[in-house]
């Protein structure tokens, strides 16, 4: 697996999304992650134990999933923001992975070929992404068929006050079978 470079300047338009540098936004969400309850890490851990075989996670921020990955698992974890990524490959070092390779990309436009995925996952990132759509197009392109879109989302999928306040993967197929 390679590690990750640095490649592009603050705020870099970049095909069909921004590639950023935000030192501030990273270190409040660093803390963040450091600070979540038991329940959000529980969750973390439930949601990404799905995952199999060639992963790709986009919007790895800091890299607070990489720990919940399940043994086997080959990690090509996205990040537009370069500050993130920085945080991430410190995360990669101090839990000793080699089976992690960091990129610097936007969700809209990934750097990989069709259908190259067995698994993508992304968590808390549609809130990020500039132009969802095309970031959900982005991940039907990379999945291998029959592969699986494993999510942990604050967005609504639907518009009704009584809504959940975040959505995974799995509170879908409960719900929304045909998904």
């Amino acid at each position: 697996m390679r590690a990750y470079t640095e490649v592009s300047p603050m705020e870099a338009k970049h095909g069909g999304g921004r590639l950023r540098a935000n030192r501030l936004f990273a270190a409040f969400w660093e803390w963040a992650v450091r600070h979540e309850s038991k329940t959000v890490r529980k969750i973390r851990q439930k949601t990404l134990a799905d995952a199999r075989g060639w992963v790709l996670e986009i919007g790895c921020g800091t890299g607070a999933n990489f720990a919940y990955y399940p043994a086997g698992t080959q990690i090509v974890a996205t990040e537009p923001d370069s500050e993130m990524l920085k945080r991430a490959q410190r995360k990669v070092q101090e839990l000793g992975l080699k089976n992690v390779e960091l990129r610097q990309a936007a969700a809209e436009e990934i750097p990989y070929g069709d259908q190259g995925f067995d698994s993508v996952v992304s968590a808390w990132v549609f809130c990020h992404v500039d132009d969802a759509l095309a970031a959900l197009g982005e991940v039907r392109r990379l999945l291998k068929p029959g592969g699986t879109f494993i999510f942990m989302e604050h967005v609504r999928w639907r518009r009704r006050p009584s809504d959940r306040a975040f959505t995974t993967s799995e509170s879908m197929r409960k719900t929304r079978p045909e998904i």
